[in-house]
């Protein structure tokens, strides 16, 4: 998943002297949105979906810490979005992998959502990169965890029927990719509609960087098999999916640092199997007065078909780094003409606001498909305000969840927090929003840590406490 450039954030500014507020900053620009074309395909009978919660929320799991900003996140049981955490057996299953952060080794956990009482397992002593782990579950519905074993491969473990974890299988990729990696990082997994184990990461090979891809079938105690792409002509951050053809797609940037202007825009490649690789620019960007407007935080998916989507968050901003607008869009290619096209699916937070307003949402999106090829996405609302010495808060919350429906989209919200312009005195907000839909789609499991932070401002002198909890919610889905 692509995360947001760092030096393009309002992040930039929280962790030093602050952003300040500017007379052209106030109020977004009026949003002038095209008549609405859809892009993606037809998913039956158009119309609204009837998303019906199941009862209220659970709590997995409750942590009380600290932070002194919004940036800092080191007490939290699960610090960063990622997809990779959440995970759906094929009998119903469901569970969360986080650390437990009253340890200092930061030990990994495991827990089963679907419990009427969630009890944590320890899975290793250590937080051995929760940033670069994945859960599966295989077809007897063991959980299994995948770890970061740099730079050699991966390390399986996989609980026994007695409920214990033993000790991990080490995953070798070196005959794989032709060599012994020198680096292995940023880690993606997913599970395709037959119900198979995919990795993702990216390896150095001597001055090369390749792709390794891994692919495990759901039977209990099958084996992976690791291969080797060549990486796409990239310079900076990207996320990649393979299709049944035995292709490689990519969603990543090429911007060069430093720079001003920035080309910071969205390019989709593909890798053929045998073949080489093609780019199509998808989402240019803007860098110019009056402002900027780029997309960031790619989730990307790839239907059975071999089809790419791909939801990301698109913002515009002023000049002065103010953000202006945040939405959630969905990028894929139009069957009728080939070519790449976006549907806007949230322009407006859903009652999650600050001072600023209700033009900001979208952002943490999390894509996933069932198995019948039906988008569903996971998103957060973000509360932005200036405080009295007019500089920029902001804090993202709540898990909204959309669906397709015909050529629509219908979204709700599963999880509702208080933004600030209802809580002025304590922050309310949600980090790592993830999904996991049944495989007919007629069930989600939605999931996230809820924070509750006892101050009124981003920026403070001394940390505030924060109640961490990894939280879960369920609903069932009915098409029209």
């Amino acid at each position: 998943m692509i995360r947001p450039p760092l030096p393009f954030l309002l992040l930039a500014c929280w962790a030093t002297a602050g952003c300040y507020l500017h007379d052209e900053d106030t109020s977004p620009p009026e949003d002038t949105a095209p008549e609405y074309v859809p892009c993606l395909p037809v998913m039956g009978v158009s119309g609204e979906a009837t998303i019906t919660p199941e009862g209220p929320a659970t709590v997995a799991y409750e942590f009380q810490g600290w932070a002194s900003i919004v940036t800092v996140d080191e007490k939290s049981p699960i610090p960063f979005a990622s997809e990779r955490l959440l995970a759906r057996g094929a009998c119903g299953t469901v569970g969360i992998l986080a650390r437990d952060p009253s340890d200092d080794e930061l030990p990994l956990l495991y827990v089963d959502v679907t419990q009427p009482k969630p009890v944590p397992e320890i899975v290793a002593e250590s937080e051995s990169a929760l940033e670069e782990a994945a859960l599966f579950y295989d077809e007897d519905c063991a959980p299994v965890v995948i770890r970061l074993n740099a730079p050699d491969g991966f390390l399986e473990q996989v609980r026994d029927p007695k409920g214990t974890w033993p000790e991990p299988t080490e995953l070798d990729v070196t005959a794989g990719i032709g060599g012994p990696p020198t680096t292995l990082g940023s880690v993606e997994a997913w599970t395709d509609a037959d119900g198979n184990m995919h990795l993702a990461a990216v390896a150095t090979l001597g001055a090369n960087p390749r792709i390794v891809h891994g692919v495990r079938a759901p039977a209990a105690g099958a084996s992976w098999t690791f291969e080797g792409f060549e990486a796409p002509p990239i310079t900076d951050i990207a996320t990649y999916r393979t299709d049944a053809n035995g292709g490689l797609h990519a969603v990543y940037t090429i911007t060069e640092y430093p720079c001003s202007p920035c080309d910071v825009g969205l390019y989709y490649g593909y890798l053929p199997l045998g073949g080489v690789w093609t780019e199509t620019l998808v989402e240019p960007s803007v860098w110019a007065s009056p402002g900027d407007e780029y997309a960031y935080d790619v989730s990307l998916v790839v239907t059975s078909t071999g089809l790419p989507i791909f939801a990301a968050t698109w913002l515009e901003r002023a000049r002065t780094g103010a953000l202006s607008r945040t939405q959630l869009r969905v990028y894929s290619v139009r069957e009728s003409t080939g070519e790449w096209c976006y549907e806007t699916v949230a322009r407006e937070s859903d009652t999650y606001q600050g001072g600023r307003g209700t033009a900001f949402t979208g952002v943490h999106p999390n894509l996933v498909l069932d198995a019948t090829d039906r988008p569903h996405i996971v998103f957060s609302d973000t509360s932005l305000w200036y405080d009295d010495e007019a500089r920029a808060n902001a804090i993202d919350g709540q898990i909204r969840y959309a669906v397709r429906t015909g050529d629509r989209w219908t979204v709700t919200t599963l999880y509702a927090q208080q933004g600030q312009s209802e809580s002025l005195e304590r922050l309310h907000g949600l980090e790592a929003p993830m999904l996991a839909p049944s495989a007919d789609g007629t069930h989600v499991v939605v999931g996230g840590v809820a924070r509750t932070w006892e101050t009124d401002s981003i920026y403070n002198d001394t940390p505030k406490n924060v109640t961490f909890q990894a939280t879960v919610v369920q609903a069932d889905v009915t098409q029209p």
